[in-house]
C-alpha cells in the first residue's frame, strides 16, 4: 500500500435512525469476497428486526458459521439496547485470528458506544490501522465525532450506500486521496 493509500485506511458507514447499515456492510463485504478478495471479520444481526433494541444482537463470522450473542436479555418489555461486554470480548477472536491471516480488507460491525469509550473492537482497530490493514466499520451519527477524533487522518466517513463504499474501496486499493463520501 503506497502512502497515499493510507489516507481513510478506516471507512465507516455514518448511519442514523431507521437506516440498516449492517445489511450494507454485510452486502459488500459478501460481494467483495465473491470477487477474490480476501474479507474477514463480524458482521451483525439480530434475531428479530421487528424489536429494533430489545431483540438479540448477533455477531457473525464471515469466515465461518461461528456466531456470537453480544445483547444483554433484559426481559419482557425492555426496550433500550444493553450490549454485553462480554460476548464483544468473546467475538474479538475473530478478529485477532483475522489479523493473523492474509486478508484485504477487515469488516467490524460497529464502531459503538463501547469502542466510544476505549474498549470494544478498538484495540483490533488499532492493530489494523498500524499494519496497513484496511477497516471498514459503521458508526451511528451519535458516535460519529469519537469515530472521527479516533481515526484522525486514517478514516473515511461514507455515506450508507453501496456506491460510496465502493467508491471508498476502489480509493483504498490505491487512487487518490479524500475525506467525505456521500
Amino acid at each position: 500500500m503506497d502512502s497515499n493509500s493510507a489516507s481513510g485506511l478506516c471507512g465507516a458507514v455514518v448511519y442514523g435512525d431507521g437506516i440498516n447499515a449492517n445489511a450494507v456492510l454485510e452486502c459488500f463485504a459478501r460481494e467483495q469476497a465473491a470477487l477474490g478478495y480476501r474479507v474477514l471479520g463480524l458482521v451483525q444481526r439480530r434475531a428479530s428486526e421487528d424489536r429494533p433494541c430489545a431483540g438479540d444482537v448477533i455477531l457473525y463470522d464471515l469466515a465461518g458459521d461461528e456466531s456470537y450473542l453480544v445483547s444483554q436479555r433484559l426481559g419482557e418489555g425492555s426496550s433500550c439496547c444493553s450490549v454485553d461486554p462480554s460476548g464483544v470480548a468473546e467475538a474479538s477472536i475473530v478478529l485477532r485470528r483475522a489479523l493473523e491471516a492474509p486478508l484485504d480488507l477487515l469488516v467490524v460491525n460497529k464502531f459503538g458506544k463501547l469502542e466510544a469509550d476505549g474498549g470494544g473492537f478498538l484495540a483490533e482497530i488499532t492493530v489494523a490501522i498500524a499494519a496497513g490493514v484496511p477497516v471498514l466499520t459503521s458508526v451511528h451519527h451519535r458516535h460519529a465525532d469519537r469515530w472521527a477524533d479516533y481515526t484522525g487522518e486514517f478514516g473515511t466517513a461514507i455515506a450508507p450506500t453501496p456506491r460510496a463504499i465502493s467508491l471508498w474501496w476502489r480509493q483504498v486499493r490505491g487512487v487518490d486521496a479524500w475525506r467525505m463520501i456521500s
